[in-house]
């Protein structure tokens, strides 16, 4: 491909398919926009591996996973970022919630990284937390016949974790679903039972918890 063939943020997915891979390179580093990065890195990878790519490449494989998850955006919101209507930013953490959550913001004329993190925060509080809960019920004692459809009572046994105060203004915290930002004044962290830790507002958690004292 001749030198004067720059990047351009327009080039297609099936122009991409066609361009030699040692150009793709030359365009990687010409680009500047993280979803035709994103798909660059995509049509290397088909014959390589994560680390040879990113050698190739000179970036880190956690900068490939970064630009590679969003593909996984919605297409309208991968085209705003495209055009520069959104943030890397706030998109790298939109690519991050389920399909049905990003439909959310498909419309918005403005999206804030701040609402989309606390969108995610939220996300992983839900999971970790049904992830601890939602666990195979053992049979209960015989009570002796019962009638269908009669109602018996039970107790939900209570789930103690561990919780502190950030470190600092602001403290990233690594979770199962990513990294974090924990803001001083308005978020603990807390530890769960299987050590896993994750922010939390304190407005939801003094609704949800009950402080145990030591």
């Amino acid at each position: 491909m001749p030198k004067t063939l720059l990047f351009t943020k327009n080039v297609e997915i099936g122009e991409l398919k066609k361009i030699d891979a040692k150009d793709i390179i030359y365009l990687f580093h010409k680009s500047g926009n993280p979803i035709d990065e994103a798909l660059m890195i995509e049509r290397l990878m088909k014959d390589r591996t994560q680390h040879e790519v990113a050698t190739i490449l000179e970036i880190s494989q956690g900068q490939i996973s970064k630009r590679l998850r969003l593909l996984k955006l919605h297409p309208i919101l991968q085209e705003r970022l495209r055009s520069g209507q959104l943030r890397p930013s706030t998109a790298y953490i939109l690519s991050k919630l389920p399909p049905e959550a990003q439909q959310e913001y498909v419309n918005r004329e403005k999206v804030t990284l701040k609402e989309v993190e606390a969108k995610h925060r939220q996300q992983v509080i839900s999971k970790e937390f049904m992830d601890l809960v939602d666990k195979p019920f053992p049979e209960l004692p015989f009570a002796g016949p019962q009638s269908q459809g009669e109602w018996r009572k039970a107790r939900k046994k209570p789930v103690v974790v561990e919780f502190r105060e950030v470190d600092g203004d602001n403290e990233v915290i690594h979770t199962l679903e990513g990294d974090l930002t924990a803001q001083k004044g308005r978020d603990f962290i807390i530890r769960g039972v299987n050590g896993e830790i994750y922010p939390i507002a304190k407005e939801i958690f003094y609704q949800t918890y009950e402080v145990v004292e030591n």
